[in-house]
């Protein structure tokens, strides 16, 4: 067990914890950092089994974590990468929609020059888009944890042994 540097578009992605096919990571390790679609395409192509741990219940205060972890989660979805999760809350608590705006989002209105019903619009379907990237990402996640979707991701092993 040890860390593995990943090379990624000219540049190293380390993971600290990782053995042979395994990696055992946090989620600010995997999404608290500016890790994107290629880095986790690259993690997706070198584990067929990741852990993520201390998952924390997900806001709209932490839209670039929650981006994140859904764009990880697509893509390790796609690639039949087995996935183990702990986290704060079960994953229907897990995403949390506090239902107003945070203070990032009122400054960059205001930058904007944006305010009253156009800034309630952009506000509404902004959160609009990302409950229903909360929902997918949920759904994706139930899925992941079935036998079915794991006994997909040993075959992928076998194939690639």
């Amino acid at each position: 067990t040890g860390p593995r540097a990943l090379p990624v578009l000219g540049r190293d992605v380390t993971l600290e914890k990782t053995c042979g096919s395994v990696a055992d990571c946090t989620f600010d390790e995997l999404c608290g950092r500016p890790l994107g679609a290629s880095d986790y395409l690259e993690m997706a192509q070198m584990f067929d089994t990741v852990f993520i741990r201390h998952i924390p219940l997900l806001t709209l205060t932490l839209k670039d974590q929650v981006r994140r972890f859904t764009t990880l989660v697509d893509i390790f979805y796609d690639s039949k990468v087995r996935v183990v999760l702990l986290a704060e809350a079960p994953l229907d608590r897990l995403f949390v929609h506090s239902g107003g705006e945070d203070e990032r989002d009122r400054q960059l209105l205001d930058d904007l020059g944006l305010s009253g019903e156009t800034a309630n619009r952009l506000t509404l379907f902004t959160a609009e888009e990302e409950i229903f990237a909360f929902q997918r990402t949920v759904s994706r996640l139930k899925e992941m944890q079935s036998e079915s979707y794991w006994m997909q991701g040993e075959r992928r092993r076998l194939m690639n042994i």
